[in-house]
């Protein structure tokens, strides 16, 4: 039984294959995903792991985590006033095609390079068709969603003034608590 009632894959190379991490740098076939994810915490990997977390999940599990995440590092009272998180908060809410759609035109009003921008298109690209309504419907790939839903993390945490903290915070959100001597 896993320490991680959200994930359903059961070894961790099946969530390191979705990454397109090469076997060779991969855990043991046998190794289950909670495992993986605190060695690479425990090796102060945390950047990976929180990829790790992000592709372990899924999608919409993924996308409500990192929306977590973001919130609580951007702070309460700036989280309200953005536009894109709130369109991502009402997504994550009430889960549906039309807000999901909704959530890319919020993203048009984020920086490139923001995490309310990457968190955003992991909305878009957690299920459904990316193309447009009127054209034959396109399914992104798989694994898209966790990958920019754990960069909006990222990034986030990088933009605090304590970047080691933050991470903790949203390793421990996604199931992966920190040891008490790590920063």
């Amino acid at each position: 039984m896993t320490e991680w009632p959200n994930v359903r894959w059961t070894k961790a190379r099946q969530v390191t294959r979705l990454m397109g991490v090469r076997d060779s740098d991969a855990p043991d076939e046998q190794m289950p995903p909670e495992q993986w994810c605190a060695a690479l915490r425990d090796g102060g990997q945390l950047d990976e792991a929180l990829s790790f977390i992000g592709h372990a999940l899924p999608r919409f599990e993924g996308v409500a985590w990192a929306a977590a995440a973001v919130d609580r590092m951007r702070g309460r009272g700036e989280a309200g006033d953005d536009p894109t998180m709130a369109a991502i908060r009402s997504w994550v809410s009430d889960p549906d095609d039309k807000g999901r759609r909704a959530v890319w035109t919020a993203a048009d009003g984020a920086d490139d390079q923001s995490p309310e921008r990457l968190l955003a298109y992991a909305v878009f690209l957690s299920g459904g068709s990316i193309s447009a309504e009127d054209q034959p419907a396109v399914n992104p790939q798989p694994e898209l969603s966790g990958r920019l839903a754990a960069a909006a993390v990222i990034t986030a945490a990088y933009r605090t003034a304590d970047p080691p903290a933050a991470l903790a915070e949203a390793l421990a959100a996604g199931g992966v608590q920190m040891p008490a001597f790590h920063p």
